[in-house]
């Protein structure tokens, strides 16, 4: 027997306020996370840096580029090779 999913379950006008709860919290949460953005980039820069001087001349590791007058916030380190 396949089990129903709770939100799917209840009655239209019941949805309606499980939305809107579900939306308070995600908004409550994203501005929690938004008061961290600042540090966690500054971070991610300082590990990306600790990268950039450990694979530097590493085979044929190809590093990112940053194009000149450009800032990177780094949620991705991506290396390629030939």
């Amino acid at each position: 027997m396949k089990e129903e999913i709770p939100y799917l379950s209840l009655e239209p006008q019941h949805r309606e306020v499980a939305s809107e709860i579900m939306e308070a919290i995600s908004s409550a949460i994203l501005d929690v996370k938004l008061n961290h953005v600042d540090d966690w980039t500054t971070q991610r820069r300082a590990i990306a840096t600790d990268y950039f001087s450990l694979l530097i001349g590493v085979g044929d590791v190809i590093l990112p580029r940053i194009a000149e007058g450009c800032t990177h916030v780094f949620h991705v380190f991506t290396i390629r090779t030939n």
